[in-house]
């Protein structure tokens, strides 16, 4: 009988041995269960946060202030039909105030804005005009622009043409010896403003060292003019001042040529 009772013993206890490993094996399976849970979460709440950083900033409001230059177009037109020339303006650059989305706003440049004043339209006298500045903006996207100053002012003269004359000046250091070197022209045509135009007495053409080497080999070479007043000082205030090309050139050939020619 108490060997019956030992076997049924080392039954029961071997028995309880293997419901024991279950038990472990089942708590562990669920810790492991727990922590795959975290990370997952984890994981989640960190895809989340990125998304939400990434999502805010793409969308959000943004300001950014450009400068650019102001275009100023119908000078020519406003000379044909109106004998008007452009004789100065307050400005050259404006700030551009944009606001948009973030991502639309930080994608924009200088060059995707242009600013531009026609003075084509104007019908008025001579004298002082302000006109408002037009906006333009290249990109698709929802922006709002502001221009400051939001209008220019110029200064309308009566245009003027004149015919005055034309003379080489060989800058100094400048050796010239076996060359014939003379203007195209005795006269060069300027266009203007009537308050430019009357101070200039003559044009000279400056022929620098460069200027006669590059010019040696086609025979000829375009000078910027300078403008002379009546007292021979130079007048670098000439900004409106226009000329004909062809007249301001000088003729560059060998002496011998020169003389052969005459």
């Amino acid at each position: 009988m108490a060997k019956y009772h030992n076997k049924v013993y080392s039954f029961q206890k071997v028995n309880g041995g293997k419901q024991h490993e279950g038990v472990l094996a089942q708590d562990k399976s669920s810790k492991t269960k727990t922590r795959r849970a975290a990370v997952l979460w984890l994981i989640l709440c960190l895809l989340f946060s990125i998304w939400f950083w990434l999502f805010n900033n793409y969308n959000r409001a943004a300001v950014r202030d450009l400068t650019i230059p102001v275009e100023v177009q119908g000078a020519t037109q406003l000379e044909n039909e109106r004998a008007l020339a452009l004789f100065d303006q307050n400005l050259t650059q404006v700030v551009v105030h944009v606001t948009g989305k973030n991502s639309d706003v930080s994608a924009l440049d200088e060059a995707s804005l242009s600013a531009t004043v026609d003075l084509s339209s104007y019908k008025g006298q001579a004298g002082q005009v302000t006109l408002p500045i037009q906006l333009s903006i290249s990109d698709h996207g929802d922006f709002k622009v502001e221009c400051y100053p939001s209008e220019m002012t110029f200064t309308l003269d009566r245009l003027q043409h004149r015919e005055v004359p034309v003379s080489l000046r060989i800058a100094e250091g400048v050796n010239v010896t076996g060359y014939q070197v003379s203007p195209v022209g005795d006269y060069i045509n300027l266009s203007g403003p009537e308050s430019e135009i009357k101070q200039i007495s003559r044009v000279d053409l400056v022929l620098t060292a460069k200027d006669f080497e590059e010019g040696k080999t086609s025979g000829f070479r375009s000078l910027t003019p300078t403008f002379l007043g009546y007292y021979g000082e130079e007048l670098k205030e000439m900004h409106y001042v226009t000329y004909r090309a062809e007249q301001a050139m000088v003729r560059i050939s060998p002496a011998s040529d020169a003389d052969a020619g005459s």
